[in-house]
């Protein structure tokens, strides 16, 4: 037997300093923003500066961010959800047309040097947004431009989401289903480990999306194709950690956007009701891009039912079939639609709502207090998922695959490539290679000892290595 000693890169170490970016308080216009915000701060940060620094050839990927007395101390990744194979297109006097688009990664993933929670990160040369998590902390930060628009370009918003005043309350018309509000086991909050029972482990599993934005939205973005883009490339950032319980990447392999401010040049129809909507738009799209494991329509229009009730989101189908769901959008808020996509696409991996859980599939959006899923709603979407015959493993690799695990606490838990649903100890020898921050790769067939004390229902759960 081998035993597996793990080896920690700390904040610093090996000669890696983080770069350090630091918020100057900015005290005027506060009044202007009780309009949109219970409670912000503001600062000034130089953006360009800090967009040099992660696109340099410096070697380091570490920076800190101070913001009065909130310091960040991440490890940068790209989490670029356009690849190669994008393709991104539009219609032009009635033909479909390629669609220009930059291709250089926006977004990542800042994982934290002391507590690895995981934040999300949009930067631009001209624009930093971000989900900063620090333990049960959740902040958000924005261009002031965004609500200010004479704001200095360099001036940060800095707020929690539940001081964020909303326009709408965020309504979702998937139709109801009984909720269990029996069992109050049901309506509890748990992690996977603590459910009793439960024994799924998934592989990452990726999921090609496609979307398309309509003319209301390309008026609401005065025209800008790129700032839309950004749009959807931040929203689905912010909302891709919040399926971390099933393990799924995100990534656009198309998009078709509507450049015309004429309704009438939407190739769907001009309809908002959303029966109607859905239909047509489920007709073209599936014509037009086949079909996606999942996708979304965004409209600046206000969305709303045959009854004539005002409707954020609606997402009638699942994954793999009818995949796609609508999305009301709005160009200075995030975090709320990242809510509402995960929610949409919650709907699609089978998900009822979850009324009075304060959990994500909570049908009116504002009512949702925590980043989570109900028991309820993890064990429909587990059932969805594992029985999708169209999703794939983040990676495809030979029957000599390595896996990777990430470093938690507690028994040894892997999930192979040709059993993915599988649960089991660790039980056989095997080559170990040591990765920086903590990951450890395991050849197949490994036994791995932990040198860390477990703490009851605590797992390490083990992730697919690319291919060598």
């Amino acid at each position: 037997m081998k035993t597996i000693l793990l080896s920690l890169c700390l904040f610093g170490s090996s000669g890696m300093f983080a770069q350090v970016f630091t918020g100057t308080p900015i005290q005027s216009r506060m009044q202007q923003l009780n309009e949109y915000f219970s409670a912000c701060e503001v600062y000034a940060l130089d953006g360009k500066s800090l967009h040099r620094f992660i696109t340099s050839d410096s070697g380091s990927d570490r920076i800190q961010l101070v913001l009065g007395e909130k310091a960040f101390s991440w490890r940068l990744e790209e989490n670029n959800m356009i690849r190669p194979e994008t393709r991104g297109t539009t219609i032009s006097n009635g033909e479909y047309v390629p669609l220009q688009f930059d291709r250089t990664c926006i977004t990542y993933k800042a994982i934290s040097e002391t507590t690895g929670i995981e934040s999300r990160l949009t930067i631009t040369p001209t624009m930093i947004i971000g989900m900063l998590r620090e333990k049960e902390d959740v902040y958000f930060l924005q261009p002031a431009s965004h609500f200010l628009p004479d704001a200095d370009p360099d001036w940060l918003i800095l707020f929690r989401p539940e001081d964020q005043r909303t326009t709408t309350e965020g309504i979702c018309k998937t139709p109801p289903v009984t909720f269990d509000i029996v069992n109050p086991y049901n309506n509890t909050i748990k992690t996977p480990s603590e459910i009793p029972g439960s024994r799924r482990t998934f592989s990452c599993l990726e999921l090609e999306v496609a979307f398309c934005t309509d003319n209301r939205m390309y008026s609401d973005f005065n025209m800008d194709t790129d700032s839309m883009l950004t749009y959807n490339l931040t929203v689905m950032n912010i909302m891709e950690p919040l399926y971390d319980d099933f393990d799924l990447d995100f990534w656009v392999y198309d998009f078709f956007m509507v450049t015309s401010e004429n309704v009438n040049d939407n190739p769907w129809g001009a309809s908002l009701e959303i029966d109607e909507l859905v239909d047509a738009f489920q007709a073209w799209a599936n014509s037009y891009f086949g079909i996606p494991d999942i996708g979304h329509l965004w409209t600046g229009g206000n969305l709303y039912s045959d009854e004539g009730s005002g409707v954020a989101g609606y997402a009638p189908g699942n994954i793999c079939d009818e995949t796609y769901c609508l999305l009301e959008s709005n160009p200075e808020v995030f975090n709320f639609y990242a809510r509402l996509m995960a929610h949409e696409y919650g709907h699609l991996f089978d998900a009822d709502h979850a009324e009075g859980t304060g959990t994500i599939m909570e049908p009116i959006i504002d009512d949702i207090t925590c980043d989570c899923w109900s028991v309820n709603s993890l064990e429909d979407m587990w059932d969805y998922i594992e029985d999708a015959g169209c999703l794939q493993s983040c990676v495809q690799c030979p029957l000599t695959y390595s896996i990777i695990d990430y470093i938690g606490w507690g028994d040894w838990r892997y999930s192979a490539l040709d059993h993915i649903n599988s649960t089991a100890k660790i039980d056989e020898e095997a080559d170990v290679i040591f990765q920086s921050e903590g990951y450890v790769k395991l050849l197949p067939g490994f036994n791995a000892t932990s040198l860390l004390n477990p703490e009851d229902g605590a797992t390490f759960v083990a992730k697919i290595a690319p291919c060598e």
